[in-house]
């Protein structure tokens, strides 16, 4: 009986040892899975698990390659479309503008010499609608580049943005920055700015959310310090399942990517929906994974 306990326990030690390697295997192919590709096997004593690891590795950094080229990719596309939404800013500014200014002086200087009233009333109109196309202008050139992100950088954009959403949507919007972030900077801080847009926009206009808040802190993560930026809305929300390339959600997760973040979103119908990004440290360059959940 001793022997026989003995031998039994040595095979399962054996046989413990020598499957080991799959342990490993099955927890890398889970992280392939979840789109982290730089997970990489060691090398195994049985020849052939080496062979599966070199295979594995191989196909890893394949997979890596692949995706650092679509993140750069989709940057320079995103970054294409944001330098034409600046340059149309800069001509409406630039030439409808001064159109527009010069119309209203002519009308006021016109009116100044004229003596019949149904004429001055007329050039009164005109300078009344001169009034309103430079609302119009000046609210196609915030949507299509917000000049305080350029002149005074992110977190002063997001709090033109959270006024601007009072005063016209109605809705409670709340933006909360941790003092840690007030001086964030990043290379592609548009994109995180119309991630929030985005967000907001989705909750108004698409869930009749009546309370949105927007957070921005600093976590600490594998990577280093981060910054994590969360939305959250009590609107109606969605299902993931059906709703998962629509309202917005595809250009946001195009945005989560060109930055390397994570990016976490989790709605279901009823309740309101969690937006919720996380940019990597300084010194990770891996590309984010996308999660899109029901609660």
């Amino acid at each position: 009986m001793l022997l026989t306990g003995v031998i039994t326990l040595a095979v399962f030690l054996l046989l413990g040892r020598a499957l080991r390697p799959i342990g490993h295997i099955l927890e890398g192919l889970a992280d392939i899975e979840s789109g982290h590709y730089r997970k990489r096997l060691p090398d195994f004593d049985l020849p052939e698990f080496s062979r599966i690891s070199s295979s594995f590795n191989t196909m890893a950094e394949n997979l890596d390659r692949s995706q650092k080229e679509n993140h750069l990719l989709n940057e320079k596309m995103l970054n294409v479309q944001e330098n034409e939404r600046r340059y149309l800013a800069r001509e409406l500014h630039d030439e409808m503008g001064q159109s527009l200014s010069a119309m209203k002086v002519l009308a006021a200087s016109s009116r100044a010499f004229e003596s019949s009233e149904p004429v001055r009333e007329n050039l009164n109109t005109i300078s009344s609608i001169c009034d309103d196309l430079f609302k119009v202008v000046r609210n196609m050139m915030q949507q299509l580049r917000p000049q305080v992100l350029d002149d005074l950088g992110l977190i002063p954009a997001l709090e033109e943005l959270e006024k601007k959403w009072q005063v016209q949507d109605g809705s409670i919007v709340s933006l909360h920055i941790d003092p840690s972030v007030t001086d964030v900077s990043l290379r592609n801080d548009i994109h995180l700015f119309r991630i929030v847009q985005e967000s907001v926009t989705n909750g108004v206009k698409h869930s009749g959310a009546s309370k949105i808040s927007v957070n921005l802190s600093e976590i600490t993560t594998d990577s280093g310090e981060s910054i994590e930026v969360t939305i959250v809305d009590n609107g109606t929300g969605f299902d993931p399942d059906e709703v998962r390339d629509g309202t917005g959600l595809n250009s946001i997760r195009e945005r989560a990517t060109s930055l390397g973040a994570e990016l976490y979103i989790q709605s279901r119908l009823g309740v309101g929906t969690i937006v919720k990004v996380v940019l990597p440290g300084v010194d990770s360059c891996e590309t984010g994974a996308n999660n899109i959940i029901a609660s």
